[in-house]
């Protein structure tokens, strides 16, 4: 039986994300994001070079609008959010047999549901994602009952910022509404 579970989950993915996505397309940081250069930052006995990006979209979401979905895939590691409050937050993990935990890969086909409802009444909205500078594809809608009022994909009015390596993201102001700092397109 779980097998099947998981077969249908698999073709019901595939018809949302079939190929890239229904209406959202892959979307990744183009040169111009990565015209600016940070040093890698010394932290205890390690050093970090990665660094992150945000990508960014603002939205109107109409009145009567009672819920908001999406669906997320990255090559890697992702971040969500809303107004400048995280909803949603994944990165690849290894192997913790102290904890009897799997390792969980990065992995382009692994999909991620996002459930946005209680963040996106009517109105102005700002939509974030930290994603790897290989980009993501985002797919979903906003929703009054049965009826999709409003698609929610990624594309090309979205834009990328590049941060500095340790950069604490929930500090920044590209997360919230009226940001008008360096940014570039996507590609």
């Amino acid at each position: 039986m779980a097998t099947r579970v998981s077969i249908l989950f698999v073709v019901l993915t595939m018809g949302v994300f079939g190929g890239t996505c229904g209406a959202g397309v892959w979307i990744e940081a183009g040169g111009e994001a990565d015209a600016a250069r940070f040093a890698p930052v010394p932290l205890y006995w390690f050093t970090i070079s990665q660094t992150p990006y945000v990508y960014r979209t603002e939205i109107d979401v109409p009145v009567g609008a009672d819920r908001a979905t999406v669906l997320v895939r990255t090559a890697g590691y992702v971040y969500v959010w809303v107004d400048g409050v995280q909803r949603y937050a994944w990165e690849p993990q290894g192997e913790d047999r102290k904890n009897n935990r799997p390792a969980s890969p990065a992995d382009r086909q692994r999909v991620h549901a996002v459930d946005l409802t209680d963040c996106l009444a009517a109105g102005r909205h700002v939509i974030c994602v930290s994603a790897p500078r290989a980009g993501f594809v985002l797919d979903g809608g906003v929703y009054s009952g049965d009826d999709r009022v409003m698609d929610l994909a990624s594309g090309g009015e979205w834009t990328v910022t590049k941060f500095a390596p340790t950069t604490i993201l929930e500090d920044e102001a590209v997360l919230n509404a009226g940001y008008a700092g360096p940014r570039a397109g996507v590609t």
